[in-house]
């Protein structure tokens, strides 16, 4: 039950719009058309449909990412 009028989606929707994150290493999964877009460093990664697929992309970028610093 959608109108044309309507900006958010409501409990009466029966798919409602996923719901935006941002994590502690900087990404951000935004609101764009019926869906989520995923930013990083101000640059735009990837368009997900679901939040559960944004979160395994993220989960799996953040997988290849190494923190340790080597001494020199």
């Amino acid at each position: 039950m959608n109108y044309p009028f309507a900006t958010h989606p409501t409990i009466l929707d029966s798919t409602p719009l996923p719901k935006p994150f941002i994590t502690k290493d900087g990404y951000a999964a935004v609101e764009h058309g019926n869906g989520l877009m995923l930013i990083y460093n101000n640059e735009q990664l990837k368009f997900f449909k679901t939040e559960k697929a944004a979160r395994a992309y993220v989960a799996k970028l953040q997988k290849g990412k190494s923190v340790a610093v080597l001494p020199i």
